[in-house]
């Protein structure tokens, strides 16, 4: 009986130092995945600070470039210089409006920039029914698709409940079980228009989603709009379907501006008007007012919304920053706005 009590003793013994070596092996793994995680997300961390300033080199050097530009381009457009040769990056024709294009690199990173005219595309937020359908149609949709849809977004930005004859408010979203409902105010991003009834991916940024693509031009709608700017259109940036957009604007009358805008910087509304191959041009005098409103004098260019990627050999992750770089009144470049997230880094 003693024999037998001395081994169940001990059988709870070795059962207990079993358990004990077990606990102290998941401590062990424990410890050593935590010192693991620890390790990686200060690692992580480094790449992150590294790429942000990479991608705050590249929106300085951008500023330093426009800057630059600001101080000639005034006088230069006076004397009549055509647009492709004032533009910085006329020449370059991967993005609508756009202005800068460069990649650098930066010690063991680099930074890759895209600077857009935010007076060459339309801004959603002022936008009409006729501007949104036309670009619409332009990007491919139904007319029928196009009018409906435009109202839709209109009805988004309005401040009011009254729904279009083909647009949506509130209640149409409920009843369609959508999970976001019109804001009722100005977009903040265009993003947000993903939200509106009947818009799709497909429909804003093409096949597939770029909206952080650099060097090659988009297919879907967000090309063309921006959230940005007072609304004015700069007739020497922007691209043909913005142009078409405009009221009165005609084929002949887009064919004419951007002939006109290699010979020469177009000052004003008043310069295409007068060009005589339009013999007076009836449409565009039968909406003056609304052109003169819409369109930009002078350089025409009130900012720059700046994309700049900044990334770090090795490391997973990368910085975007999105900047409107405004042009001060009495010169010079300051910032308007910043944005900062994260992206896919360069391996």
């Amino acid at each position: 009986m003693r024999r037998a009590r001395r081994a169940r003793q001990s059988g709870v013994a070795l059962i207990a130092v079993l358990w004990l070596l077990v606990i102290l092996g998941l401590l062990s793994s424990a410890l050593l995945t935590s010192t693991h995680f620890d390790v990686l997300a200060t690692s992580n961390e480094r790449c992150r600070l590294q790429a942000s300033y990479a991608a705050q080199a590249g929106v300085a050097d951008a500023t330093e470039q426009l800057d630059r530009w600001l101080a000639v381009a005034q006088v230069a457009a006076r004397g009549g210089t055509p647009a492709a040769g004032l533009l910085p990056a006329a020449a370059a024709a991967s993005e609508p409006g756009l202005l800068l294009e460069f990649d650098r690199p930066l010690g063991d990173g680099r930074y890759r920039v895209v600077a857009v005219d935010v007076n060459s595309r339309i801004n959603v937020n002022l936008a009409t029914e006729q501007m949104l359908t036309t670009l619409l149609g332009e990007a491919g949709r139904p007319s029928n698709d196009a009018e409906a849809l435009a109202q839709a977004i209109l009805d988004w930005i309005d401040g009011d409940d009254l729904r279009r004859a083909r647009g949506a408010e509130a209640a149409e979203y409920r009843r369609l079980g959508l999970d976001h409902l019109p804001r009722n105010g100005p977009m903040a991003t265009l993003e947000e228009l993903l939200h509106v009834r009947g818009m799709t991916p497909e429909i804003l940024y093409g096949a597939a989603d770029d909206r952080w693509t650099f060097g090659r031009r988009r297919s879907g709608i967000a090309q063309w709009l921006t959230v940005q700017g007072s609304g004015r259109i700069n007739l020497n940036t922007a691209p043909p379907e913005v142009l078409a957009a405009l009221p009165g604007f005609t084929p002949a009358v887009v064919a004419v501006v951007l002939d006109l805008r290699q010979r020469r910087w177009i000052w004003s509304i008043s310069d295409v008007a007068a060009d005589p191959r339009l013999g007076g041009a009836p449409s565009l005098e039968a909406v003056a007012r609304q052109l003169i409103r819409l369109t930009a004098q002078g350089l025409g260019t009130e900012g720059v919304w700046v994309r700049s990627q900044g990334a770090v050999s090795g490391c997973p992750v990368a910085a975007d920053v999105e900047a409107l770089l405004a042009f001060g009144n009495a010169g010079g470049v300051v910032v308007a706005s910043w944005r900062e997230g994260l992206g896919a880094g360069v391996h």
